[in-house]
């Protein structure tokens, strides 16, 4: 997720990202931000988020038996 901009990290693969739905605790890249990860398709709420701000946010699918392996196309929203 980022704030002004699309997002422009792509994750690397074998790592695997910690998250927080609190914006702007866990960067990857420069002022983009990992606010979930999930294996369903459950709402999440983020907070900590600015008023009259625009965010974008993208969704990179990930499998790997040991370590995670991300789709490099992530779908914006």
């Amino acid at each position: 997720m980022r704030a002004g901009s699309p997002v422009n990290a792509i994750p690397q693969d074998l790592v695997s990202y910690n998250f927080s739905s609190t914006y702007g605790s866990q960067e990857i890249g420069t002022g983009n931000y990992s606010v979930q990860k999930t294996g369903g398709s459950n709402p999440f709420t983020v907070t900590s988020l600015a008023p009259n701000t625009q965010y974008f946010v993208s969704a990179f699918e990930l499998n790997g038996s040991t370590a995670p392996v991300y789709h490099e196309t992530g779908s914006g929203f």
